[in-house]
């Protein structure tokens, strides 16, 4: 009887908190709200106002206010300073970089050649499970899948909610995760259990009510760091931020973002997208359900699809290749994750190789791999 994984999560938490304590970087005693706060903090918050973003100063705030150093009232007021339409790629890098950092290890990064297909969330649609259903897609075409997730913010099922309805256990500390994926080729990494320190601004993000850079760090910190990513935005600033995000630091990826609103290649209206090459050039372009093979079908089939008895239904129904707006929309979407890994030419291609037939038995092997020894 070793800890269990709650206590472990626990115990890297109490580490993460402790990180950069006293270092002598601040002569403000503050920190965990009590009175001064962090010098740092202070310093990039009057930069901002002032329409100035320093790296350094970035960089040092970030990490006081993802270690829960920052005072209540000072990760507030940057939260303000840094909502979506504020952020810019450097500012964003340096959180993604930080929060990297604090994360908990994960023994996947050894794998070269993994991939994520993810949304940013906050579109509003409530659509049904896309992203996670076509990971199990990818994974059965042969791709090794780092699903990096989390229960539902915005929707009211998110990607965790989805695998634990279909029994999976998520309750896993890294080393069984890592079994679990050398045994099925897939593996979620649930995000509270990898990145503690966000429950240090958890209660400050709900209070400030709007969107923030925090809305957009899901996708970016992926602790397993996979090298093909497709990143679904709701919000279309999102698409050029994440484009001269991947751009400057010369990482492929393809961004997608629905015209009808959705973070994912829509199965209804024109999708823009961008592509990001290992030079740091970037494509501009537009799909539509069309240049897959398949007709469009009606946005309203795959949103507002009730609880968990109904989406499971649906994914079971993806899962068996029953022809249907879900399984189009999933299967769209799985097609330019093989676009972009180079597994495919083009998005038909992509589209006819993500429909093998071979998901369902993954998806229950995948299921006991995280039941076993329970």
């Amino acid at each position: 009887g070793g800890p269990s994984p709650r206590e472990e999560t626990e115990h890297w938490a109490v580490q993460v908190q402790g990180r950069k304590r006293n270092t002598g970087r601040s002569k403000s005693k503050g920190g965990n709200g009590t009175p001064g706060g962090m010098a740092s903090t202070r310093k990039c918050i009057r930069s901002l106002a002032e329409g100035r973003s320093p790296q350094e100063d970035i960089l040092a705030a970030a990490e006081e206010v993802v270690t829960g150093q920052a005072t209540p009232a000072q990760v507030g007021a940057l939260l303000v300073l840094l909502t979506i339409d504020r952020v810019d790629a450097q500012t964003l890098g340096a959180f993604v970089d930080v929060c990297m950092r604090l994360s908990r290890p994960c023994a996947l990064s050894d794998y070269p050649d993994l991939c994520d297909v993810v949304g940013t969330g906050g579109d509003g649609k409530d659509t049904f499970n896309c992203s996670t259903t076509a990971s199990f897609i990818l994974a059965a075409t042969g791709l090794r899948v780092a699903k990096h997730g989390n229960r539902s913010s915005s929707g009211s099922f998110g990607s965790a909610d989805l695998l634990e309805a279909l029994g999976a256990d998520l309750g896993m500390d890294p080393e069984r995760v890592a079994r679990v994926f050398d045994a099925c080729g897939f593996a979620f990494l649930f995000a509270p259990a990898f990145h503690p320190a966000f429950k240090n601004i958890a209660q400050a993000r709900k209070d400030v009510g709007v969107r923030t850079i925090f809305n957009a760090l899901g996708p970016l910190i992926n602790p397993a760091r996979p090298a093909h990513q497709v990143i679904g935005v709701g919000d279309p600033r999102l698409g050029p931020l994440f484009a001269s995000y991947f751009s400057t630091r010369r990482m492929p990826a393809l961004i997608v973002h629905g015209t009808d609103g959705l973070d994912e290649v829509s199965c209804e209206a024109v999708t823009d997208y961008w592509r990001i090459n290992a030079d740091g050039t970037v494509e501009r372009g537009t799909l539509t359900p069309e240049v897959f093979g398949v007709p469009p079908s009606p946005l309203a089939e795959v949103c507002d699809v009730g609880g968990a008895t109904e989406r499971v239904r649906m994914f079971w129904d993806v899962m068996e290749g029953r022809e249907c707006a879900a399984f189009r929309f999933v299967v769209m979407n799985a097609a330019c994750v093989l676009v972009a890994a180079g597994r495919a030419d083009t998005w038909q291609a992509g589209y006819d190789a993500a429909t093998s037939g071979k998901a369902a038995a993954l998806v229950r092997a995948y299921v006991a791999a995280t039941q076993a020894g329970n």
